[in-house]
């Protein structure tokens, strides 16, 4: 009993932490950013699309190319979007199509 107990408390506190799952990861991110808090947005949509989340990859390359929530950069910003074109992310399949930088 007292295993079970402690199995129990061990589960409530672990997701207590927080969620790790991409998905969960990507739609705090997506809620930080309609909230306009990009600091936060950047971090969720980080750690989503190191996940492999392409959604969280496309949104993390749009922050990485607007400044919003990090240093602009073009380079990270294209390489984000690239990784999400990839796995077949309309948005930015777009995106890229619109910098020149579309799928060949």
């Amino acid at each position: 009993m007292f295993v079970l107990l402690l199995c129990v408390l061990l589960l409530t506190c672990m997701s207590a932490v927080g969620e790790t799952d991409p998905q969960s990861l990507y739609d705090q991110g997506k809620e930080a950013y309609e909230q306009e808090d990009d600091a936060a947005a950047y971090e969720s949509f980080l750690s989503a699309a190191e996940g492999g989340l392409a959604q969280a990859q496309q949104m993390l390359g749009e922050l990485y190319f607007n400044d919003n929530g990090t240093a602009q950069s073009l380079e990270k910003a294209a390489e984000c979007l690239r990784l999400a074109a990839d796995q077949g992310n309309p948005d930015a399949q777009i995106v890229l199509e619109e910098l020149g930088l579309g799928i060949e």
